[in-house]
């Protein structure tokens, strides 16, 4: 959150995903960090969007399948859970009302 709030103004786009925090402590072999569909691990999502505040208009890429290889798209049932939870995400956060045309 702190680079977010320093560099906010200089960012271009984001590839935003989720996860449940570094647990072994080494930021360069993150092992734990699963690019989650975001709102389904623990980042304080409100936060960030309120970090973020009215600065950011630029893109976002979301994360859909896990890095880890458990959300693997077998089927269109898959792909369509996949896009209702991402969804769901978008309309709990009030920042991408005032964001979209």
């Amino acid at each position: 959150m702190d680079y977010l709030d320093y560099f906010r103004k200089d960012i271009i786009t984001m590839h935003i995903h989720d996860n449940f925090g570094n647990h072994n402590n080494d930021p360069r072999n993150a092992g734990d960090d699963h690019h989650l569909l975001p709102g389904t691990g623990k980042i304080d999502w409100d936060k960030f969007f309120n970090i973020l505040g009215n600065s950011y208009d630029g893109g976002f890429i979301f994360e859909l399948i896990s890095k880890a290889g458990k959300s693997i798209i077998k089927d269109d049932d898959n792909i369509m859970l996949i896009l209702k939870n991402l969804k769901s995400f978008l309309n709990s956060q009030t920042w991408f009302d005032k964001n979209l045309c």
